[in-house]
C-alpha cells in the first residue's frame, strides 16, 4: 500500500520525538499495532492524530495536504506541551461537541484577561 502524506508526517515526527514506537503509542492512546500500521503504510493515520501528536511535540508547522501547508515559512515553533497539558486535551476531546465548544469558548476569554510575555498588562481591560 503506498505511503501518503500522513504517513510520512507520522514517521517524521517520530524520529523529532526520539520516542519508541511503544512510547508514542502509549503517548497517543493507540494500539502498538496501529504505530505500525501507520508507519507501513497499511493505515493512513487520521489528521486529528497527527494534530494531537504535533502539539505533544510544539512543532506548529502546517499538516501535509491540509490548508495552509504550501505556506512557504512556518510559524515559530512551541515548546512541547506538558504533561498536564495533554491530560486536559484527552478529557476536552471526549467531552460532546456543545460541551467542548462551550469551555473553549471560556477558556479564550479568560485568556484574552491574562497577561501576555513582553505586555505590559492584561488585555481586554481598560486601564
Amino acid at each position: 500500500m503506498p505511503v501518503d502524506d500522513l504517513n510520512n508526517e507520522f514517521a517524521r515526527l517520530l524520529r523529532v520525538s526520539g520516542w519508541t514506537q511503544a512510547e508514542a503509542a502509549r503517548r497517543l492512546h493507540l494500539s502498538p499495532a496501529t504505530v505500525s500500521l501507520y508507519l507501513s503504510g497499511h493505515t493512513r493515520p487520521s489528521v486529528t492524530v497527527i494534530q494531537l501528536f504535533k502539539l505533544m511535540l510544539g512543532d506548529t508547522s502546517p499538516i501535509p495536504g491540509q490548508p495552509g501547508a504550501d505556506q512557504a515559512e512556518a510559524p515559530p515553533r512551541l515548546p512541547p506541551l506538558e504533561e498536564d497539558e495533554v491530560a486536559l486535551l484527552r478529557e476536552l476531546r471526549l467531552l460532546d461537541g456543545t460541551d467542548r465548544r462551550s469551555l473553549i469558548h471560556a477558556f479564550r476569554g479568560i485568556a484574552a484577561l491574562l497577561p501576555r510575555p513582553g505586555s505590559p498588562g492584561r488585555r481586554g481591560r481598560r486601564p
